[in-house]
């Protein structure tokens, strides 16, 4: 009984080295893999996790105007995430940055303002919402918007987020003067 015992001890030793060695060259092969895939560190309900960090092409459309121009004043987005800047091409702002939604910019977005200053798209209904728990990232700049009569109005102070809701991101616009 005892030699019988060693000897499945041994076989399951051996087959316990042999998964050790099958998990060692699979991590080496992920390592080697997530090594051409930039990543930042992010927490998650308390754990630390990788996330993907790349920049990309956020565009919101402003229909009824013609063009838009923005003046950035400064940004606020989720740690290790990239940011590279705003562009406007006719009614369309692009703001080129990473995704991955954090509380950081939420908090810097309600700063100084309620509810009642602030909108967000596509928000469960009856669209009262409270200001967003998790933001990618968020602008602040002053927005100014020309229409086909010529006329212009430009909103000073503003800030533009982008969240998640659902299956989809979400765009959030809030200021000071702002009255939903």
């Amino acid at each position: 009984v005892t030699f019988r015992f060693l000897e499945r001890t041994v076989a399951e030793g051996r087959r316990l080295l042999r998964y050790r060695a099958i998990m060692v060259r699979t991590l080496a092969i992920c390592a080697l893999v997530a090594s051409s895939v930039p990543l930042a560190c992010a927490r998650l309900n308390g754990a630390l996790q990788q996330v993907e960090v790349s920049v990309r092409d956020n565009k919101v459309d402003f229909d009824g105007v013609d063009t838009l121009s923005f003046d950035l004043d400064h940004y606020s987005i989720s740690d290790g995430q990239p940011f590279d800047g705003v562009s406007v091409s006719g009614n369309t702002l692009d703001i080129r940055a990473g995704r991955h939604g954090s509380s950081g910019p939420a908090a810097d977005f309600g700063a100084g303002i309620t509810q009642v200053n602030a909108m967000g798209l596509k928000t469960a209904w009856p669209h009262l919402t409270l200001l967003p728990n998790d933001l990618n990232f968020v602008v602040f700049g002053n927005l100014t918007f020309t229409f086909s009569s010529g006329e212009t109005a430009t909103c000073d102070g503003i800030r533009l987020g982008q969240g998640h809701h659902g299956f989809d991101n979400n765009w959030w616009i809030g200021d000071k003067q702002c009255l939903t």
